[in-house]
C-alpha cells in the first residue's frame, strides 16, 4: 500500500491538513485497508462510524445514530418543522438540539474528536449529514461546518445508495437535488477533496478490469457485453466450487436451504455465543448456522490466527462435524483444518482523561463460526468478498450498482458463469453520481494544493493552541464552584486559594490573545518569511507556557497533597485532578503546534509516532508532567486471574473472551514458566502431541490437528508447543552458563 501515490496523499491530506476528503475507489482497491491503517497511525483523536450497525462492526466502529443520539427519522435543515402532517418522525435543528440527550462524557468524547470516519458513506442520506453538522456546531461551540474538525468519507457510491421513502423525499426534496451525502448544505461552502484510489488489488486480468470500468462509467460497449455472454452457461451446476450471487434474499436462501436438505446424513447446529451489548440489528451473521457433511460454506473474515488458513470469501466443503468446529477442506489443495470461532467486537469509545485520547472499550462480543452457507448469496451480503468463480444472477437487478457489485466480487472473467445473459445496456447510474465522480482530482493537483492547506492547518492549529480562553474559564468556574458548595464543606475553607490560582492563569489568557493578533496580521500564503517567523514564534510561545504553566500545575499538586490525608475530600480531589488534567492538555498543544511546524519545514508527515516522541521529549524535561500508568497487557491479566483461582471458563466469561482465547494467553506462560503445562492437561495428551511434533518436524497446528485424533483440541496443540519451547529454552539457558 506504501507504494500507491495515493493512498500516501491521502494519508498526508489527513495528518497535515483539516481538510475534509472522500476516498472512494473501485472494488478491491483498499479502501478497508486504509481505513484501518490510517486509524492506527493518525495522531489526531479519531472515531470511526458507519451508518448501519453491521457496517459499524465491520468498520470497527460504532453507528452514527448512537454517536451522536441522532433520533430515527428525517431531519429538515431548518429552523422550524414545515406545517405539512406526516407520520413519520420529523426534528428541525432546534428540536434537535432542544431534545439532544448526551451525558458529561459523551459531551466530552464529542468534544475531543479531530478526526471522524465515516465508512460505507453511499447509505449516508444527505439530511443526516446535516444533522451531525448541527450537533458537532453545538456541542464545539464552533460555527465552521461540522464544528471544525476533520471527516474522512469512504465508500463507493456505485454500491449501495441511501434508503429513503417516497413521503420523505416530498419534503426533503425542498432542500436538496438527491439524498447522497454529497449534497448536505453543511458541504456547500468548501467540497471535500475528492480522492479516488486506481490501483485494484483484487484483480489482474486488465480486460475485466477495463469492462468494469466501462461499467462504472456508464459506457458498456457491444463489445463488453459481448464477452461478459461468452460466459452464459444454461442451468449451471451449484455443486461445482462456484457461489451463486443473486439480487434477493429470497432467492439465496431457497437455494442453500434447498441445497443443505439435498445431502445425506445427521445435521448440527452451531450456535453463536453473544456476551453483554450486542444488539440484534448487528449480528455480522445469522446467531445459528445448521450444517451437514458436504455443505459448501464460504469464510466471510481472513484468518487472525497468522497461519493465513483461509480468506473472505473462500469457499470450501464440510468433510467432519466436530464439538469444537466443522472441518473444512479445500479444492486447493491446501490443507483442511478445524474452523474456529470468530469474535466480532461492539465497540464504543470513551475519552482516557489522564492522556486526553480516545480509546475503545467492547461493550459486547458476538462468537461465532465466521461462515455462511455458500451455494447462494445475494449481491448486498456479498460487498467486501472476493471470489474465484462464481455464477451470478442479474435478470433481476434493480439497481445499476447491484450488477457492478457482483461482477467485481471476481478476480477474473475466468471465473465468472452468467446463468442468464445480460441483455443489451444494464441500468444507468444517476447523472448526479456520474457528475460528481468528474470531481476526483489526480495526484499532480493533489500534490500541488497539498502545501497551502497544510499551511492553513498549522496557522489555524497556532491560534487554537494559544488561545487560553477556556482554560481560564475552566478555572473560573471552579472558583464559582465554591458559593455553591455547603457552608461546611471542607472544600470551603480553600476558596481564597482557588481564586489566586484563576488569577495566576489570566496574565498567560493575555499574552495568547496578543500572540494570536500577531499571527492574524501574517496572510495565510505560505512563504519563506512567514514560515521562519511562526517557527520562531511557535519555538518560543511553547517554552513561556510551557514553563509559566508548569509551576501552576506544581501549585495544584502540592494543594492536592496538602489535603490528601483529609476524610470527605474525595470529591474536591478529582476537581483538582481535572484542573491539573486541563492545563496539560493545553500544554501538549503547544508540542503539537511545535511538530506541525518542524514537520512543514522538513516536508515530513507527522503521525502517532511522531507525538508520542515529542511528548516523552517533552514530559521528560517537564517535572511536574503527569505519570502515565502502564497498561497490563491482556495475556498478564488472564493470567493473574488464574493465579487467583479462577477457571479457564470462569476468566472467559469474565472477559468477554473465547476460552480458545484464554489458553492462547496461559500458553505465553506456560513458555515463560510460570505455569506448568500439568495444571492445563493430562500427561497423556502432552506425550500425544510431542511425538506428533517430532514426528512431522513442525509447530504448526494444522499438521499437528490432522495427525491426532480429533478429541485434542488446537488448545491442547498451543499448550504442550508452549511446553516444549520453554524447555527448549530452558536447555540453552543451562548450556549458556555451563559454557
Amino acid at each position: 500500500m506504501s507504494e500507491n501515490k495515493l493512498i500516501e496523499i491521502a494519508a498526508k491530506y489527513i495528518n497535515s491538513t483539516n481538510r475534509n476528503i472522500f476516498l472512494t475507489g473501485k472494488a478491491g482497491t483498499g479502501k478497508t485497508t486504509f481505513l484501518r491503517d490510517i486509524t492506527k497511525k493518525t495522531h489526531k483523536n479519531t472515531i470511526v462510524a458507519a451508518p448501519t450497525g453491521i457496517a459499524a462492526i465491520n468498520a470497527g466502529g460504532v453507528t452514527l445514530h448512537s454517536l451522536f443520539q441522532l433520533p430515527f427519522g428525517t431531519f429538515i435543515p431548518d429552523s422550524k418543522i414545515p406545517q405539512a402532517s406526516s407520520h413519520f418522525e420529523l426534528n428541525s435543528k432546534a428540536t434537535l438540539i432542544k431534545n439532544l440527550k448526551l451525558n458529561k462524557a459523551k459531551r466530552q468524547l464529542i468534544y475531543s474528536i479531530e478526526l471522524l470516519i465515516i465508512d460505507e458513506v453511499s447509505m449516508l442520506r444527505a439530511d443526516i449529514l446535516d444533522a451531525i453538522d448541527t450537533v458537532l456546531k453545538y456541542i464545539k461551540r464552533n460555527k465552521h461546518a461540522f464544528g471544525g474538525i476533520q471527516i474522512l468519507f469512504i465508500g463507493d457510491l456505485l454500491q449501495l445508495p441511501p434508503v429513503v421513502k417516497q413521503d420523505e423525499w416530498n419534503l426533503l426534496k425542498s432542500y436538496y437535488d438527491n439524498l447522497y451525502f454529497f449534497n448536505a448544505l453543511a458541504l456547500k461552502e468548501e467540497k471535500p477533496i475528492h480522492i479516488e484510489l486506481e490501483k485494484v488489488y483484487r484483480q489482474e486480468d486488465q480486460d475485466f478490469i477495463d469492462i468494469l470500468n466501462n461499467l462504472r462509467n456508464n459506457k458498456l460497449t457491444d463489445k463488453d457485453i459481448e464477452i461478459l455472454n461468452n460466459h452464459y452457461k444454461p442451468s449451471p451446476n451449484l455443486n461445482e466450487d462456484a457461489i451463486f450471487i443473486t439480487t434477493h434474499n429470497r432467492k439465496a436462501d431457497s437455494i442453500n436451504e434447498k441445497e443443505l436438505n439435498k445431502l445425506t446424513g445427521s445435521s448440527q447446529t452451531y450456535e453463536a455465543s453473544i456476551k453483554k451489548d450486542f444488539n440484534e440489528s448487528q449480528y455480522p451473521i445469522d446467531p445459528n448456522i445448521t450444517l451437514k457433511k458436504g455443505a459448501k460454506v464460504m469464510f466471510i473474515k481472513n484468518d487472525y490466527s497468522g497461519e493465513q488458513r483461509y480468506f473472505n470469501g473462500k469457499i470450501g466443503t464440510v468433510i467432519e462435524l466436530d464439538d469444537d468446529g466443522p472441518v473444512v477442506e479445500f479444492s486447493d489443495g491446501t490443507d483442511p483444518f478445524i474452523v474456529e470461532p470468530y469474535t466480532w467486537e461492539n465497540k464504543r469509545f470513551k475519552l482516557n482523561k489522564e492522556t486526553n485520547e480516545i480509546e475503545t472499550t467492547v461493550k459486547g462480543t458476538f462468537t461465532h463460526l465466521p461462515l455462511k452457507l455458500a451455494w447462494a448469496v445475494t449481491v448486498h451480503k456479498s460487498q467486501g468478498l472476493t471470489f474465484d468463480k462464481a455464477i451470478i444472477d442479474v435478470s433481476e437487478a434493480f439497481a445499476p450498482g447491484q450488477i457492478y457489485v457482483a461482477l467485481s466480487r471476481l478476480r477474473s472473467l475466468n471465473g465468472l458463469i452468467l446463468n442468464a445473459p445480460i441483455k443489451g445496456r444494464t441500468h444507468d447510474f444517476e447523472d448526479a453520481i456520474i457528475d460528481f465522480s468528474k470531481e476526483k482530482l489526480d495526484s499532480g493537483i493533489l500534490e500541488k494544493n497539498f502545501k497551502p492547506d497544510a499551511w492553513n492547518y498549522i496557522v489555524s492549529y497556532a491560534k487554537e493552541a494559544f488561545n487560553l480562553e477556556n482554560l481560564y474559564y475552566q478555572f473560573k468556574n471552579h472558583e464559582e464552584s465554591y458559593n455553591k458548595s455547603t457552608i461546611h464543606s471542607k472544600k470551603q475553607q480553600y476558596k481564597s486559594w482557588a481564586t489566586d490560582t484563576k488569577k495566576s492563569i489570566l496574565p498567560y489568557k493575555t499574552t495568547g490573545e496578543k500572540f494570536i493578533q500577531k499571527i492574524n496580521q501574517i496572510d495565510y500564503n505560505f512563504n519563506e518569511n512567514n514560515t521562519a517567523w511562526l517557527v520562531e514564534k511557535i519555538d518560543g510561545g511553547a517554552k513561556y507556557f510551557n514553563e509559566n504553566l508548569s509551576f501552576i500545575v506544581k501549585s495544584i499538586q502540592d494543594h492536592a497533597k496538602e489535603i490528601n490525608e483529609q476524610t470527605g475530600v474525595k470529591a474536591y480531589l478529582k476537581e483538582l485532578e481535572n484542573l491539573e488534567l486541563a492545563i496539560n492538555s493545553q500544554i501538549e498543544k503547544f508540542n503539537k503546534a511545535k511538530v506541525f511546524t518542524k514537520s512543514f519545514i522538513e516536508n515530513t508527515i507527522p503521525n502517532k509516532a511522531t507525538f508520542s516522541k515529542e511528548k516523552r521529549e517533552s514530559d521528560s524535561n517537564n517535572p511536574y508532567a503527569p505519570k502515565k500508568k502502564q497498561k497490563t497487557p491482556s495475556h498478564q491479566v488472564s493470567f493473574n486471574m488464574y493465579k487467583d483461582n479462577m477457571s479457564i471458563e470462569e476468566i472467559a466469561e469474565a472477559r468477554n473472551m473465547s476460552h480458545i482465547t484464554i489458553e492462547g494467553h496461559l500458553a505465553e506462560h506456560i513458555e515463560s514458566g510460570e505455569i506448568e503445562y500439568t495444571e492445563l492437561i493430562e500427561e497423556e495428551t502432552y506425550q500425544l502431541i510431542k511425538k506428533a511434533t517430532e514426528t512431522l518436524k513442525t509447530y504448526h497446528l494444522t499438521p499437528i490437528k490432522k495427525a491426532i485424533s480429533n478429541d485434542y483440541s488446537f488448545s491442547d496443540i498451543k499448550i504442550v508447543i508452549a511446553a516444549l519451547k520453554a524447555k527448549k529454552m530452558y536447555r540453552e539457558e543451562f548450556r549458556n552458563k555451563s559454557d
